[in-house]
């Protein structure tokens, strides 16, 4: 829960932050609202010594004279007009260094993004390069592995064939032995077909 005093703080920013968005409207409106004052005041003060000075109605011809202190009221407007001219440029300055700040910020947040782009290019390259030393070591494995099955193959032909051979060398002495013992005890005792009697 939020302390008393916390509450207050966040007030009192509300009403700063109110104020300060208020200040140049509410400085406006005090403007207009007091020209307005002094267009009603004016004529009713002016009127009034008129009366004063000439209680039995008769006005003199020299009456213009008083309009001319509405000059003096033209004098006022030309001055608050000036003054708001010059609120208006004010405004104007502020609005000029709110946006260079802005853009200040976002050249600031570029050269961030820049130097982030160019660490993630720099991981990247090093990424491919780790990418294409896995791509040989792997090619080189494969090779080896290739080279290793053809010489496990190869031995086993050889294997194969060493036995292919001994096979046929044993066939071949068979068939000497049986040809020397039918040349030697007759024709018929010892055959391929017939197995031998015991």
């Amino acid at each position: 829960m939020m302390s008393k005093e916390s509450k207050l703080k966040a007030i009192e920013s509300k009403i700063e932050t109110y104020e300060k968005a208020m200040n140049p409207v509410m400085f406006f409106l005090l403007c207009v609202l007091g020209i307005i004052a002094i267009w009603l005041i004016v004529p009713s003060i002016l009127y009034g010594m008129v009366a004063y000075r000439y209680p039995n109605g008769e006005i003199p011809s020299q009456i213009g004279v008083v309009g001319d202190f509405f000059g003096s009221v033209n004098a006022l407007f030309a001055g608050l007009a000036f003054l708001l001219i010059l609120i208006t440029v004010r405004q104007g300055q502020k609005n000029l260094e709110a946006q260079r700040e802005s853009l200040l910020t976002q050249q600031r947040e570029l050269c961030l993004q820049r130097e982030e782009l160019q660490e993630s290019r720099k991981v990247l390259a090093e990424q491919a390069n780790a990418q294409q030393n896995m791509n040989k070591a792997l090619s080189k494995l494969t090779s080896e592995m290739r080279m290793s099955s053809l010489i496990t193959g190869l031995s086993a032909l050889a294997t194969a064939d060493s036995d292919v051979r001994q096979k046929t060398e044993d066939q071949l002495k068979l068939r000497a032995y049986i040809e020397h013992v039918n040349r030697h005890a007759g024709p018929g005792y010892c055959s391929w077909d017939t197995p031998p009697s015991q």
